[in-house]
Parts: structure tokens; sequence; C-alpha cells
């Protein structure tokens, strides 16, 4: 058993490698065809462009360890039923499935690394990925400092609204301050035409200050200039905000639990969140799925079995994103919605090996 085991082992290691070889090389030789026309027209040395692409390894690698493993394992299968050793192993009273325990085992491992690549590695080099291409290739601001129009900003007891922030020069645009009390009583409300960072305190001009007065009585002066002490620096406003890729597991936990004591949804967030550590499963569970398309004995050829195989992936990515897009909706629960695809899949897997025992 112990031999039969490890050469299955063996053999889908080996295809497996040589799939995410070639799934690897196909995406990059497609993006490269796909944007080297960018890169020439924004004059990017060549060693940069070379930097570019080797940043996106990771990412690449991370998407396509779920197909490389359907697959491999499907092939693997398909060659041993053609070789007939399949069927010398339910002849010598072996459970097929018992035999292939150790290809769970193997995509549980590449779950693992899948995880540890989206959480340690994939963060900084989509980041510079971005930078690279955001900075050198279209030429924008890298550090995001050319403006940011509507923001809403909650402090402790504040909120502030800025139509419009111009980061270089570290002026506002139409702000609008509210100041509430413990109670989240309204004590205070600046509204002003201009607002800018003058020796570390904000200096708002033609402002409007309503202050409370007594109890639903509010009294209204105009001010040519105001100076409003709060602990918001420009670099508050100016801080760019990371996609959820861009963040390990760690720092979109953070986010999320930020978001939420400062008052707003974080349902979204929390989708996010519950998808960092369900993604890299689907490795498991398409390669529970994977075993039963190889032996299924109504399937002949091994191109048919790989075209099943791509389509169960494709399906399982097109659940999972329906399911983030209506967890972010509100609709379904963020744990739910984040695992929906993963449960529903491995119970597919679980039926089909069960009929298949039969």
């Amino acid at each position: 058993m112990k031999v039969i085991t490890k050469y299955i082992s063996k053999e889908v290691i080996k295809v497996f490698i040589m799939c995410q070889f070639i799934f690897i090389l196909l995406f990059l030789v497609i993006d490269f065809i796909q944007k080297i026309d960018n890169f020439v027209k924004a004059g990017v040395p060549f060693s940069t462009t070379i930097s570019y692409f080797l940043y996106k390894l990771p990412s690449i690698t991370e998407q396509m360890i779920p197909v490389a493993t359907t697959i491999s394992v499907i092939v693997v299968i398909c060659l041993m039923k053609k070789n007939r050793e399949i069927m010398a192993m339910k002849a010598c009273g072996l459970d097929i499935f018992r035999v292939f325990t150790p290809v769970i085992f193997f995509s549980i491992i590449l779950s693992i690394f899948s995880f540890i690549l989206s959480d340690a590695i994939i963060p900084y080099t989509s980041s510079m990925q971005n930078e690279i291409w955001n900075a050198e290739v279209k030429k924008r601001d890298p550090t995001g400092l050319s403006g940011r129009p509507n923001i809403w900003y909650k402090s402790k007891n504040n909120i502030y609204w800025i139509e419009y922030f111009d980061a270089k020069s570290q002026t506002m645009k139409g702000p609008v301050f509210y100041f509430f009390n413990d109670q989240f009583i309204l004590v205070k409300k600046i509204k002003g035409e201009t607002g800018r960072w003058v020796n570390n305190r904000w200096e708002i001009e033609k402002a409007k200050v309503q202050t409370l007065a007594g109890e639903n009585d509010y009294r209204l002066e105009k001010l040519d200039q105001v100076s409003i002490d709060i602990p918001e620096t420009p670099e508050m406003f100016i801080k760019k905000i990371k996609k959820p890729e861009d963040m390990s597991y760690g720092q979109l936990k953070s986010h999320t639990e930020k978001v939420r004591t400062e008052g707003y949804d974080n349902t979204a967030d929390l989708v996010f969140l519950y998808q960092k550590l369900a993604f890299p499963l689907i490795t498991a569970v398409l390669a529970l799925l994977a075993i039963p398309i190889g032996l299924w004995e109504k399937i002949n050829g091994i191109p048919l079995s790989i075209t099943i195989g791509i389509a169960a992936c494709f399906l399982l990515y097109l659940v999972m994103a329906f399911a983030s897009a209506i967890g972010r909706a509100g609709i379904l629960p963020p744990f739910l919605s984040a695992w929906a695809a993963n449960i529903l899949f491995s119970l597919a897997g679980i039926n089909l090996i069960m009929n298949i025992k039969k």
C-alpha cells in the first residue's frame, strides 16, 4: 500500500509541477504581449519591465495552483485507468479512495502554501507591481497625492466632510466640520470655503460657525478666518487605502475592526477577510472533486476528463464570485458568502465519491 501511495504522490507532484510551469509561462506570455506596448510608449527601462512581471509571479502562482492541482490529479488517474492500474488495484481488493488519500494531503499542503503566499508575499509584490504600473507606465503620482474628492472622515467625536482635498498644497475646498459631545449631540458646526494647514493647525477661511447655545438653539457667526485644533493632519486625508489583495490577513483584520469602531459598515471588508482564508482551500476542494471525475467510468479519454475538471474550476470561481458579491451587498452573512463555494463543492465531491463507490 505504501509503495502505491508513494508512486501516486510522486506522479501527481511531477504532473503538477509541469502544469504549474506551463500555466505560469502562458499567463506571463499573454500578459507581456498585452502590456509591452504600454511599457514601450512610456519609455520604461527593460529592467523595470522585467521587475514588473517578476513581481506578478507570486500572484499568478497562487491563482494557478487550484487549476494545476485539479488537472494533475485527473491526468494521473486517467493514465492509471488507461494502463489498467486502477483495475489491478481493485482486483487486489484495495480501497481506491484510500489509495488516493495522499492526494488530499498534498492538496492541503498546497492550500497552506497558497495562504502563505497571499498573506506574506503577495501584499508586498502586488503593491510593488502596482507602483511600477502607476508611476512608470501611467505616469501617475506614486504617492497618490494628486487630490481626493468627497472625503468623509470620522474622528472620535467629530465628523468631517471635504469637497476636495489638494494634497500637494495641503488645502481643503468646501470643508464642513461637525463636532459632537459624548451623547452625540451636535455642539458645533464649522463650514468654510477653504481650509489650509498652517503652523500645524487648520486655518478655515470665510467660515460660518454654528455653536450650541441652548436646547435646539444654535448661535451663528460669520468669520473671515477661524483656527481649529483637531488631531487630524494632512497625512490623515491623503493616506492611501490599500486593496484587500495588498493586505495581509492581520492588516485586513485590523482595517475591518477600525472601520467598525469608526461607525461604518464593514460588511464588505468582512467578506474579503473571510475569503483570505477560504480562497486557498479551494485547492483541496477541487482535489476532492478531481478524484471522482478521474475515476468516473462513464467519462472516456483524458481530454474530456480535463475539460470537466476545468469546468468545475470555472464553476467554483463563478459561485465564489457570486456569493462574494451578494455577501458584500448584505444579502448573505459575510462568513457564509466567503465559504459557500467551498462548502457546496466539498459536498458535491463527497456525493460523487459515494456514488462511484456504489
